[in-house]
């Protein structure tokens, strides 16, 4: 393996929160989100290029792993999801995050106010 991911979108919460409330539009409010699922959406959203910032979030541990390395990439799932999930709390607590959880479970998360589709 030898590619890595791209550089992380320069505002990592609106990139989040754009990417999460299409992922609900169109597909329900899921723990988990598959891999393509995120791929349809940024390529809707024409944010492709932040796709593996995207997967982070939104698709399990495994399944992210999975889909690295099948195209030969390394990306490291917890450091990004932690970059990712401090960008959406605001929080720089590590002792709050579990990179296993999903983006539903992150600690000091309003999905409410996150995600305008709940409204």
């Amino acid at each position: 393996m030898s590619a890595s991911c791209t550089t992380p979108p320069k505002d990592k919460k609106a990139y989040a929160q754009e990417v999460g409330q299409q992922l609900v539009k169109e597909y329900g409010k899921k723990k988990f989100y598959s891999v393509s699922e995120v791929q349809h959406v940024t390529k809707t959203l024409k944010s492709v290029d932040w796709v593996c910032w995207g997967m982070c979030l939104y698709v399990s541990p495994s399944e992210f792993q999975e889909y690295h390395e099948s195209i030969g990439e390394v990306c490291n799932y917890s450091q990004m999801k932690s970059e990712m999930a401090t960008a959406l709390t605001g929080s720089t607590s590590d002792s709050l995050f579990d990179a296993d959880l999903s983006w539903l479970e992150l600690p000091d998360l309003d999905i409410s106010s996150m995600f305008k589709i709940f409204d």
